[in-house]
This record gives structure tokens, C-alpha cells and sequence, in this order.
């Protein structure tokens, strides 16, 4: 390969490397937390309290399954909504929608799969 093109190939092996890695279910830990816990200063019994809903409409594996939470303690609370079911190489997939219904936040929709071991992770 001439000298000239191997800078341009190894930029596009490289795209191609992350881009398969971001078709990837993330590996990031369970339920990671999208809903901006630092932005919307959630406690840590908030967080679980809100990926517990999530999980429990995911299992369900209904359309319309909604599951809420609350925190008295910090006046927070929550529901997750399940609006879809499919299958991604091979694995049990949902989209979610979560609203925080008292306390500051915004609506959130993400994909998330279970992975072999049984953990709930987001899709993208």
C-alpha cells in the first residue's frame, strides 16, 4: 500500500472498529444512568428506585407496561413506561419511556437488552 494512503486506512479501520462497537448493546454497567442524576441531583435510593421500574416493565415484556416510583425523602418520583418489545441479535430487547412526575427532570425514551447473564443494559 503506497505511504500515502495508509494514514486514510488506518482512519477508516478505525471508524469501522467504533462504529461496530457502538452497534453494541453498551457494556457499561447496569442500567447506566442517562436521567442526569448530577443534574437533577438524584439520590442514590432515587436512582435505584427508578431503575427498579425500569427493570420491572422490561420484564413484564407488555407494550403499555408502566411501573412508578417515589422518594418521600427527597420528594422525587417517577414512571416508566414500556412502548416496545423486539429482538437484537438475539437478545430481548425494550424501548422505555421515563417521566419524572414531581421533582425536576425531563422525559427520557432509550432501547435497552437484557444480556446473558440477565442484566438490563442500554442499546444504542
Amino acid at each position: 500500500m503506497p505511504l500515502a494512503f495508509r494514514p486514510m486506512f488506518l482512519m477508516a479501520l478505525l471508524v469501522t472498529a467504533m462504529a461496530a462497537a457502538l452497534l453494541r448493546p453498551a457494556e457499561a454497567g447496569p442500567l447506566v444512568d442517562p436521567f442526569g442524576r448530577g443534574a437533577y441531583k438524584l439520590s442514590d435510593q432515587d436512582m435505584e428506585l427508578l431503575k427498579g421500574a425500569v427493570r420491572e416493565v422490561l420484564e413484564k415484556r407488555q407494550v403499555g407496561a408502566t411501573a412508578e416510583w417515589s422518594d418521600p425523602a427527597s420528594g422525587k418520583a417517577g414512571r416508566a413506561t414500556l412502548l416496545d418489545v423486539f429482538t437484537r441479535d438475539g437478545m430481548p430487547c425494550g424501548q422505555v419511556e421515563h417521566v419524572f412526575t414531581k421533582g425536576e427532570g425531563r422525559t427520557y425514551q432509550l432501547p435497552f437488552c437484557q444480556m446473558a447473564d440477565g442484566r438490563w443494559k442500554i442499546a444504542f
